[in-house]
């Protein structure tokens, strides 16, 4: 799952919208969190923090493929993917 998928699925069952979130973060328009959630290819580590402590999650790093080895861990942790060659525009929540 792309980063910026999870963020959007994370969003949906807190029921945040990107301009509740926006608020939150501080930022000064649904449309400067629009372009980070675009740019989210490499996301600063910083920004994604933030913005998964707002939906009631933390980052962890865990052993690779433990997440898909463990049933209970695989329901409740997102692995992100990162495109080989991120682009520029990504794509809009």
């Amino acid at each position: 799952m792309l980063y910026q998928d999870i963020l959007k699925k994370l969003m949906a069952q807190n029921g945040k919208t990107q301009a509740v979130m926006a608020e939150e973060l501080g930022m000064n328009s649904q449309a400067a969190l629009s372009q980070r959630l675009r740019d989210s290819a490499n996301p600063r580590m910083r920004e994604t923090r933030e913005m998964l402590g707002l939906l009631g999650y933390e980052i962890a790093f865990v052993p690779k493929g433990m997440v898909e080895r463990n049933p209970a861990l695989a329901e409740v942790a997102f692995v992100p993917e990162f495109p080989e060659r991120p682009s520029k525009g990504g794509g809009a929540l």
